[in-house]
C-alpha cells in the first residue's frame, strides 16, 4: 500500500531504483525459510567511555539496529526524540536539532564519527544538521556530566552519529548492506547501501543514501490567521549523501589502525515559515583518524582524528533568485592516550582544537563574517576500589572570537567595529558510582563548566526571518558559568530493569534570547511595512532541574527461541526558569510518559506504544498573545504507534522487514520546543503507514 503510494517519487532515484529491485529479488523466497532469532547484545556505549566501564545508572543511550530504523526521520533531532531526556527544536519536517534536558543549540554538541559538525545549524531553527539518519549504524547520547570530555559547552549532552567510514577492523569476506524504507505522513522514499572488503592490509567502505518526501501530511489544524490546512506547505525535502574511506588495520596486542574517508551531503529542502523560500544545502568533509595500542607501556593507547569540512547553503527565492549564502568552512583535531592500568587507577590525557570561519552574505546576513577557534587540554581518571567506581575529569579551553566590519551601502558600519574576543575556560567533574547490591546501582555526578558566548549570541544585530523577530546580539556578553549534579539509582534483578536519575543546574550568565518590548519597522521593496519584535541576547540566571525514569520488565521469556513479552515505561520532567524575571524559559519539553508493549517469538516483533506529552503552559510572558492558533501554550496529546517487524536468515544473509503504523488516531499535536513562529504553523505529523526492509550479505 505505502509502496504504491510512492512509487513514482521513489522511482526518480537510481540509487533507489537499484536497491528495491536486489531487495525484492533477495526477498522473494523469505516465506520459504525458517527463520531464527539472532543472539541480542546490548549495546556497549563508546562515546565518553574511554575505558569501556559498565555504564549501569549512568545517564547515556544507545541507538542502533530495529530501534533505530524504525526511528529514523528526515532529521537527528527528530530521530532522537522522545528518549528519556531528549526532545528537539522540530522547524517542520526537515531542520530539526537535539534539546537534552531543556538545553539546546550550543549547548549541545552535535558530532559524526567524534568530530564535530561543521555546519550553521545552531545559527537559525531552519538550518539543518547535514546528516541523514538512514547513513549512519548507530547513535550515541550523552546526558549531563559525562559529556565534558568534549567541551564545556557541552554541559547539555552529547549526540555522536556513528558509521564505519574509516573501518577499525579487517573483514574475513567482503559485507554488503542494503536498505530502503517508505511511505509516512512524508510519503518519504528513502534508500542506503554500504559494502566492506579487506583486500590484503587494507580495508575499504563505501555508502550512499538517498531521500525524498513530499509536504508533511497533519490532522487539519487552524493557523494564526484563522486558515485551515491538511499539509503543511512547502515541507519537501530531496537529499543524498555518498562516502568512500580506507584503513590500514592491524591485529595483535600491539595492533590499531590508520585511515582516511571522505563524505559528500546534498539537501534542498522548503522553509515552512516562507512558502516561497528554498535551502540548498551542501557539506564536504574530509577525515583522517587512527589508533595505536601498546603492551606493556605506560600508555596503553593513542588515538586521534583531524576534520576538515567545507559547508554551505543558499537560501532561494521562489523567483529562483539566490537570497542569502551561509558558508562555514572549519577544521578539527582530537588526540587522546590511554594509560595502563596503575594500582586502582587509569587516566586518559589529550588535547583537542578547532578552527572554523563563518560568513552570510545577502538579504538575511544578520551576522557579521567571523572567524571562531579553540584549543583544549583535557585529563579524565577512573579508579576501581571494590563495589566503588570513582572518576575525576578537568578540561582547559582558550577559545577566541573575532569579528570583521562589514559597511553598508551608505558606507556605515553594519555590525560594528571589527574586534577580537578570547576567553579562558574550565570545567571539571567529579563522580562516584557504588554498586549497593547485586540488583542496586547509586552514582552522583557533580560538575563545573564555563562556556564562551557564540559568534551570533555576541554580534548578531538584524531581522531573523525565523524567529520573525529582530535579534540583537551582546558584544560584552561574560563567559557561561553552569554547575550540574545529577543522582541516579539503577535497579536490576532477573528480568526487571529500572533508572531513575534526577538533575539540577543553575546557570551564571545564561545567555538568553528575551524580548524587550521594542518593535522594528522595516520597509519592503513593494513600499509596505513589516514590525518585527526585538529580541536581545542577555546573561541571566537561570535554573534547570528534572528527572528521567525508564523501566523495563520481561513478563513472558520462554528461553533462546521462545515467546518474550517486555512492558516498558519511561517518563521525564525538566523545568527551567529565568531566575532574573521568575519567569519560564522559552521552548522545554513539557512532561512526557510513553508505555511500550514489546512481543517476540520466532524472529516476528509486535510493537504497540502510547506516547502522551503534558500540556505546557510554562511559557514566558512574551509569548502569551491569542492568535487564531492558540494562546502560546501547547495542549496535550496522546499518540499511539503500531509496528510489526521479521528478522530472518537466507543462507548467509540477515535481514530485517517492518511496517509500522504512527499516531493511529490522527491525533493533532504540537511540539512545544519549536519557536512560536513555526509550532503554530507546523503541527507534528498525522497518521502514516511506513515500511521498510534492511539486509546484510
Amino acid at each position: 500500500m505505502s509502496f504504491h503510494v510512492c512509487s513514482q517519487s521513489f522511482a526518480r532515484s537510481p540509487l533507489n531504483r537499484a536497491i528495491a529491485v536486489a531487495l525484492l529479488i533477495s526477498s522473494g523466497s523469505i516465506a520459504a525459510q525458517t527463520p531464527s532469532t539472532p543472539q541480542r547484545v546490548e549495546p556497549i556505549l563508546v562515546t565518553g567511555n574511554p575505558f569501556e566501564r559498565d555504564a549501569a545508572g549512568r545517564a547515556w543511550s544507545v541507538l542502533t539496529g530495529d530501534e533505530l530504523a524504525q526511528r529514523q526521520s528526515a532529521t537527528l533531532g527528530e530521530t532522537l526524540s522522545g528518549l528519556p531526556g531528549i526532545a528537539s527544536s522540530y522547524f517542520g519536517p526537515n531542520a530539526s536539532r537535539p534539546i537534552i534536558r531543556g538545553l539546546d543549540s550550543e549547548r549541545i554538541r552535535v558530532l559524526e564519527n567524534g568530530a564535530s559538525s561543521v555546519d550553521a545549524a545552531s545559527l537559525s531553527f531552519d538550518h539543518a544538521v547535514p546528516i541523514d539518519p538512514i547513513a549512519i549504524e548507530r547513535v550515541e547520547i550523552l546526558r549531563g556530566p559525562s559529556a565534558l570530555l568534549y567541551g564545556g559547552g557541552s554541559i547539555g549532552g552529547v549526540v555522536n552519529a556513528v558509521s564505519n567510514r574509516i573501518p577499525r577492523q579487517s573483514f574475513s569476506q567482503p559485507s554488503l548492506g542494503v536498505q530502503t524504507q517508505f511511505g509516512g505522513a512524508e510519503r518519504a522514499a528513502s534508500s542506503a547501501i554500504r559494502a566492506d572488503a579487506t583486500l590484503g592490509a587494507m580495508t575499504f567502505h563505501a555508502d550512499a543514501s538517498h531521500r525524498e518526501t513530499e509536504d508533511l501530511r497533519v490532522p487539519e489544524f487552524v493557523k494564526p490567521d484563522g486558515e485551515r490546512a491538511k499539509h503543511i506547505l512547502n515541507s519537501a525535502l530531496e537529499g543524498t549523501s555518498a562516502a568512500f574511506g580506507f584503513s590500514r588495520v592491524e591485529t595483535g596486542a600491539n595492533g590499531g589502525f590508520i585511515g582516511a574517508s571522505v563524505d559528500t551531503y546534498r539537501s534542498k529542502y522548503g522553509v515552512v515559515v516562507e512558502p516561497d523560500v528554498t535551502i540548498d544545502l551542501k557539506r564536504e568533509k574530509l577525515m583522517i583518524a587512527g589508533e595505536r595500542k601498546f603492551a606493556n607501556s605506560v600508555f596503553s593507547a593513542v588515538s586521534g582524528h583531524f576534520a576538515h569540512t567545507q559547508y554551505e547553503h543558499k537560501e532561494i527565492e521562489g523567483s529562483g533568485e539566490i537570497g542569502t549564502i551561509f558558508k562555514n568552512r572549519g577544521y578539527e583535531w582530537r588526540i587522546e592516550s590511554r594509560t595502563a592500568q596503575y594500582g586502582a587507577w587509569r587516566s586518559v590525557l589529550g588535547g583537542s582544537g578547532e578552527n572554523a570561519r563563518f560568513s552570510a552574505v545577502g538579504e538575511e546576513a544578520f551576522v557579521p563574517p567571523t572567524k571562531s577557534s579553540n584549543v583544549a587540554l583535557f585529563a579524565k581518571q577512573d579508579g576501581q576500589f571494590g563495589q566503588s567506581l570513582f572518576a575525576f575529569g578537568a578540561r582547559y579551553e582558550r577559545s577566541r572570537v573575532a569579528a570583521s566590519e562589514v559597511l553598508d551601502p551608505a558606507g556605515e558600519s553594519r555590525f560594528g567595529p571589527a574586534e577580537a574576543k578570547q576567553l579562558n575556560l574550565f570545567s571539571g567533574s567529579a563522580g562516584v558510582t557504588q554498586k549497593l547490591s547485586n540488583t542496586f546501582t547509586l552514582h552522583g555526578n557533580l560538575s563545573f563548566s564555563e562556556r564562551a558566548p557564540s559568534y551570533f549570541e555576541r554580534y548578531a544585530d538584524g531581522v531573523h526571518v525565523a524567529t520573525a523577530a529582530y535579534e540583537r546580539g551582546d558584544r560584552n556578553l561574560p563567559k557561561e558559568k553552569s554547575t550540574h549534579l545529577d543522582v541516579g539509582l539503577a535497579w536490576q534483578s532477573g528480568g526487571f530493569k529500572s533508572q531513575l536519575t534526577a538533575f539540577a543546574s543553575r546557570h551564571r550568565n545564561f545567555v538568553s534570547l528575551d524580548a524587550t518590548g521594542e518593535s522594528f519597522v522595516e520597509q519592503t521593496e513593494a513600499g509596505d511595512t513589516e514590525t518585527f519584535p526585538i529580541y536581545q541576547f542577555r546573561a541571566v540566571t537561570a535554573r534547570f532541574y528534572g528527572a528521567e525514569w525508564e523501566t523495563n520488565w520481561r513478563v513472558i521469556d520462554r528461553g533462546a527461541n521462545g515467546a518474550k513479552l517486555d512492558l516498558g515505561f519511561t517518563l521525564d520532567t525538566v523545568r527551567a526558569t529565568n531566575r532574573l524575571t521568575d519567569e519560564p524559559l522559552p521552548r522545554v519539553a513539557p512532561t512526557r510518559a510513553t508505555f511500550t508493549a514489546s512481543y517476540r517469538i520466532s524472529g516476528w516483533h509486535l510493537r504497540g506504544q502510547v506516547v502522551h506529552a503534558a500540556k505546557q503552559n510554562r511559557v514566558p510572558g512574551a509569548e502569551r498573545f491569542v492568535n487564531e492558533a492558540s494562546d502560546g501554550t501547547t495542549r496535550s496529546h496522546t499518540m499511539i504507534n503500531l509496528s510489526l517487524s521479521r528478522e530472518f536468515q537466507l543462507g548467509r544473509m540477515n535481514g530485517n522487514a517492518f511496517v509500522k503504523l504512527a499516531n493511529l488516531g490522527n491525533t493533532l499535536g504540537y511540539n512545544a520546543s519549536s519557536i512560536r513562529s513555526v509550532r503554530e504553523l507546523s503541527p507534528l505529523p498525522g497518521r502514516g503507514l511506513r515500511a521498510g526492509l534492511e539486509m546484510t550479505f
